[in-house]
C-alpha cells in the first residue's frame, strides 16, 4: 500500500464514514485530469439542463 492509499484511508467522503470511491487510475483511465474535469463539467451541465427541462416540460 502506498502513501497516498494509506493517507486516503482516513477520509470520510461526502462525511460518510466507509464510503467508498474509485479513482480514475484504478481503472486505467490515463488522460490528463484537465480533460477529465472538462468533459465531466459537460456531462453535469447536460444532465442539469435535461432536469431543468423536463420539470418545465412535463409528459
Amino acid at each position: 500500500m502506498n502513501e497516498a492509499e494509506t493517507r486516503a484511508e482516513h477520509i470520510d467522503p461526502c462525511g460518510y464514514v466507509g464510503l467508498r470511491v474509485t479513482q480514475a487510475c484504478e481503472l486505467d483511465i490515463t488522460v490528463p485530469i484537465n480533460e477529465l474535469q472538462a468533459e465531466l463539467k459537460q456531462n453535469l451541465i447536460h444532465g442539469l439542463q435535461q432536469h431543468f427541462e423536463s420539470k418545465q416540460h412535463p409528459k
